[in-house]
């Protein structure tokens, strides 16, 4: 169980997370983004800015692709625990996740 912090458009969504199945809401540029997620196998659809990005996590190892904005973010997640570092129109977002592990910075910002 974990609360993740997303910050975007000085916005903050307060989202609580369960590894067997959880929702998720995001909110971004007056986007109410509802994403259900499963532990083993799910996609993960944020719409922020006209871009829909799809993304297929799985439990144990992953990638997550963002795109918001022109940028590009690349986060590699595990099943452990982790920060998850977003950079979202100069924000900086810092989500703490209780089933993933590593970060990536963001393309050509950090």
């Amino acid at each position: 169980m974990s609360r993740v912090y997303h910050e975007c458009d000085d916005n903050v969504v307060q989202d609580q997370l369960e590894c067997d199945m959880s929702r998720v809401y995001h909110e971004c540029d007056d986007h109410v983004v509802h994403d259900q997620l499963k532990c083993d196998m799910s996609r993960v659809y944020h719409e922020c800015d006209d871009h829909v990005v799809e993304d297929q996590l799985k439990c144990d190892t992953s990638r997550v692709y963002h795109e918001c904005d022109d940028h590009v973010v690349h986060d590699q997640l595990k099943c452990n625990m982790s920060r998850v570092y977003h950079e979202w129109d100069d924000h900086v977002v810092h989500d703490q996740l209780k089933f993933c592990v590593t970060c990536r910075k963001c393309v050509g910002h950090w």
